[in-house]
């Protein structure tokens, strides 16, 4: 009988056998012996504890990884177990220990892999990393089996997956002076990433037209770009971007100019024409009554675009203006005693805390004053005196288109309400004279008209009322010269024209009878 003398262990044999050789020998004389090979093969039983080959793993997964991905542990998970069989390593079974919700993996039993089944849950933002306590078992896990454990923990690693955003963009709405000088900062736009250390980007997409810049593309702040201008644009809206190098987001940014006062008043034209009619009175319209509102404008906003109107001190008294540009005149105008036809009149528009002599805006008033036909055209004489009558000589016999008179006529109205406007008539209330004498209707020249023969006249003296003068046996015709304006109720004056004819020897003596008989007789003497 072959018994036990010792403790045999199974995993310490490396052949799982212990050979040995038997002698059996008889008794007798010579003794006769026999070998035999005996092999006793050690069966195992699952005396050993499995063991991972470190105390604790670690490894690394990307967020939003897909499901099936395993996670990166160097080096990988590993156990081993003395025992043989299912009780030794290729019966190891390997598991994760505590229920963990949520846990986005799951361990490959046989291998120890472990892989994502949950991408959805697997988020860097969420969770940044997991502690997890790894089982492995012998004997498949069966009945009997043997166990330990190992520490892995799994960082979960941050990837590009959140689009940045803007800080509270409802806020971004700026305001600068208008006169603010080049870099000079305007706000900053604030955005945010979730992700780990993100690289963000600002730029300004649209709408600064070169006014407004970001120098610095890893900062929101914006400055001014170059000079500005109320006046021309009040406001501007920014289209501004952020990027992560992946995506981009945009928001808008609203920057208002202040105002400074940095614009004079302006008139629209430099000079302003007004017409008033002389001496023109509506009594529905008294003195001072309005004849002009000024109008000058001022491109600043609120404050700095009020203005008043003065004028210069030597403003004729007919005139009043006052500070909110309304001009008044006073009293009837009569152009025919003015040095010309108008009044110029110096006005400012004055900022208010301003004075003219610092302000551009400089207007002048000419108040064109209207004629009317309100004088008559007047006869003069070569001295430059009024008359009202002309006398005139000629003989008679003199050339037809002899000139008789050429009268002088002024009328101090304006255009056809004056001289320009004067024409000429002649009127002679004797028919013997009428058709002696004509005019011209523009120059008023008077000229003969046809032969004027005294002796004619003289025969139709007491028939025509003519006037005769019997010294000289001279004939006086009178005439009526009317000098008239243009206007649309002309106004005339006469003037009396005395012509006087005189005489000349201009007859030969005529026989009474064309044939004439005698008798006489021969003794006749000297006295008969």
């Amino acid at each position: 009988m072959i018994h036990l003398i010792g403790v045999v262990d199974h995993d310490s044999c490396s052949s799982h056998q212990f050979s040995f050789s038997v002698v059996a020998e008889d008794s007798g004389s010579p003794k006769r012996m026999n070998f035999t090979e005996v092999v006793v093969t050690i069966n195992d039983k699952n005396d050993n504890y499995p063991k991972f080959k470190r105390v604790s793993y670690a490894g690394s997964i990307k967020e939003n990884s897909p499901n099936g991905t395993p996670v990166f542990i160097n080096p990988p998970i590993n156990a081993i177990d003395m025992d043989s069989g299912d009780f030794g390593t290729e019966g190891i079974v390997f598991s994760f220990g505590e229920f963990v919700p949520g846990l986005p993996f799951t361990i490959d039993p046989k291998s120890g892999n472990i892989t994502v089944n949950n991408s959805a849950k697997l988020d860097w933002e969420t969770k940044k990393k997991y502690k997890l306590t790894v089982v492995v078992k012998d004997n498949l896990g069966k009945n009997g089996f043997n166990s330990n454990t190992t520490n892995v923990e799994i960082k979960v690693e941050d990837i590009n997956d959140n689009t940045p955003s803007f800080v509270d963009p409802d806020s971004y709405t700026f305001s600068i002076p208008e006169d603010a000088e080049y870099g000079a900062s305007v706000g900053n736009v604030t955005a945010r990433d979730k992700d780990l250390n993100p690289t963000l980007t600002y730029s300004i997409e649209s709408g600064a037209n070169g006014y407004f810049l970001m120098p610095k593309k890893n900062s929101g702040n914006i400055i001014v770009g170059k000079k500005l201008d109320r006046e021309k644009k009040s406001s501007y809206t920014l289209n501004v971007t952020v990027s992560d190098q992946k995506h981009l987001v945009s928001t808008q940014v609203v920057i208002k100019l202040t105002d400074v006062n940095d614009n004079p008043p302006k008139f629209k034209d430099s000079i302003v024409r007004i017409t008033v009619v002389e001496e023109s009175y509506n009594y529905n319209d008294p003195y001072p009554r309005l004849i002009y509102t000024l109008n000058a404008t001022d491109q600043d906003e609120g404050d700095n675009k009020d203005i008043y109107y003065t004028s210069d001190s030597n403003i004729p008294r007919s005139f009043n203006l006052s500070s909110d540009g309304r001009l008044y005149l006073n009293n009837k105008l009569d152009r025919d005693i003015l040095n010309g036809d108008s009044y110029s009149l110096r006005v400012y528009a004055v900022e208010k805390g301003g004075s003219p002599d610092k302000t551009s805006a400089t207007v002048t008033i000419q108040v064109l004053v209207e004629d009317i036909n309100d004088n008559s055209p007047i006869f003069y004489n070569q001295d430059g005196k009024k008359i009202n009558n002309f006398t005139a000589s000629v003989l008679e016999i003199s050339p037809v288109n002899s000139i008789i008179f050429v009268p002088e006529s002024r009328d101090i109205d304006k255009g056809p309400n004056g001289t320009k406007g004067i024409t000429f008539a002649l009127h002679c209330p004797v028919s013997a004279g009428r058709d002696l004498l004509d005019i011209n209707t523009k120059s008023g020249m008077v000229y003969i008209k046809s032969q004027i023969s005294l002796n004619v006249l003289l025969q139709n003296a007491n028939k025509s009322s003519l006037i005769v003068n019997g010294s000289n046996h001279a004939v006086i015709i009178q005439y009526n010269v009317t000098a008239s304006d243009n206007g649309p109720q002309p106004v005339s004056t006469n003037l009396s024209l005395y012509l006087t004819v005189e005489n000349i020897n201009d007859n030969a003596p005529v026989f009474q009878y064309h044939f004439y008989n005698f008798s006489i007789p021969e003794n006749a003497t000297d006295s008969e």
